[in-house]
């Protein structure tokens, strides 16, 4: 282990396991080009199109193999090597991205480009996500699964500090292509660092099989039946599902809140993304999280209240704090409900668990779809107070349903 590598296991006890070390290197490839895919396609929907509906309804076809892959997925990973399905799944989307380079660079880019490959790419990621969350448990000891969570989750969205002010440069100096061209070069890193991982993680292969349609409902019945488990994925439903609606109204935001163009939407995510890494460190860094349901519904409450407050600002130094907050909530939520899921699941379900949580990930597009459709037909002033108080009172109604969640 190199001298920096053991600097940052003393800070963050997970990377002391190489296999670990290498799953998030390509976590932090992949979400480095899917943030500057994301911002180059809204970007362009909404040059094409001039029309924020429009732009919901290209991230609503997410939703698709999000829905109906996802769950699936969740299935393969508890039956299945979880490395050969990265890889597999991994050459796919490499593959959506050399061919919209390719489009882009000809100047042959059409509309229907941006929904095809949206949906290619979102059913290369609905089986990635579920395998790589699965995955990660299998190479870091239990008391370490959550501040490995942690890691990953700011690899996720701590790549928004860079990556999309890049794309955004990119836009305005060159050409759009070069984002697709780089997301595909970061998928190449992504493979190879797979390839690097020793711990296959693959079944054991005496175990007794059952059909993978009796594995899904069985993935199905232990939600439904643990009321813990069952109320930690359904309060995603406001902090991840609802909220992340705020995402498609931002270049919306940046040209008609305040007047300016590219540049200025990707520092807002940047700022995000910075938020992002911060708590997501702070997270990481902590031997022992305690009071993890508190945690996340502060988390989660907070991020509302500031989703609200963005609809009231119309200057950009004051929006650029303001977001920076908004991602080091998120994050916080997101780490903290994480971790309690995975405490709460037995290891041969986490997969199916993992399938049955990420469908508030997937449902992410219709909160995109109706945050376009307010910001088309009301403004973005009326939209972000709409999604913040809906995520509070998806929150806090969760909450009052199932009690135990501010004990775990």
């Amino acid at each position: 282990m190199s001298s920096c590598v053991r600097l940052l296991a003393r800070v963050f006890p997970a990377f002391e396991h190489r296999d670990y070390r290498m799953l998030w290197l390509g976590q932090v490839a992949q979400a480095s080009a899917m943030w500057m895919e994301q911002l180059t396609r809204n970007w362009l929907t909404l040059e094409m199109t001039g029309s924020a509906l429009q732009l919901g309804g290209v991230n609503f076809i997410r939703a698709v193999p999000a829905i109906f892959v996802g769950m699936w997925a969740g299935v393969l990973a508890d039956r299945f090597s979880k490395r050969r399905l990265l890889l597999i799944s991994q050459s796919w989307s490499m593959l959506v991205y050399a061919i919209m380079a390719w489009v882009l660079f000809t100047g042959e880019l059409k509309l229907w480009h941006l929904y095809v490959s949206t949906l290619a790419l979102s059913a290369g990621m609905s089986v990635s996500q579920p395998v790589r969350a699965a995955y990660t448990p299998a190479l870091v000891p239990q008391q370490r699964v959550i501040g490995a969570l942690s890691l990953n989750a700011m690899a996720m969205n701590g790549s928004r500090m860079i990556w999309p002010a890049l794309a955004g440069v990119l836009i305005v100096v060159a050409s759009p292509a070069w984002a697709y061209l780089i997301g595909a070069i970061f998928y190449a890193l992504l493979q190879l660092s797979t390839l690097m991982i020793r711990n296959t993680d693959s079944p054991d292969e005496d175990r007794e099989r059952s059909s993978m349609a009796a594995d899904f409902r069985e993935g199905l019945r232990y939600v439904w039946h643990a009321p813990l488990v069952r109320g930690l994925v359904a309060s995603r439903l406001g902090p991840i599902t609802v909220a992340s609606g705020f995402q498609v109204l931002i270049p919306v935001f940046a040209i008609h809140a305040l007047g300016m163009g590219a540049g200025t939407y990707g520092a807002l995510l940047s700022a995000e993304g910075a938020g992002a890494i911060i708590g997501g460190a702070i997270i990481a860094s902590r031997k022992d999280i305690r009071h993890q349901g508190l945690l996340a519904l502060a988390a989660g409450t907070a991020l509302g209240v500031l989703i609200m407050a963005a609809g009231l600002v119309d200057v950009f130094v004051l929006s650029v704090p303001l977001f920076f907050v908004i991602g080091m909530s998120q994050i916080t939520f997101q780490a903290t409900n994480n971790g309690a899921i995975f405490a709460e699941t037995p290891a041969h379900l986490r997969g199916r668990v993992i399938g049955v949580r990420n469908q508030t990930r997937g449902l992410v597009p219709v909160s995109h779809l109706a945050a376009g459709a307010m910001a088309d037909f009301a403004g973005v002033s009326v939209a972000f107070p709409a999604i913040g108080g809906l995520t509070l009172l998806v929150l806090w109604a969760v909450q009052l349903w199932t009690p135990g969640l501010r004990k775990v």
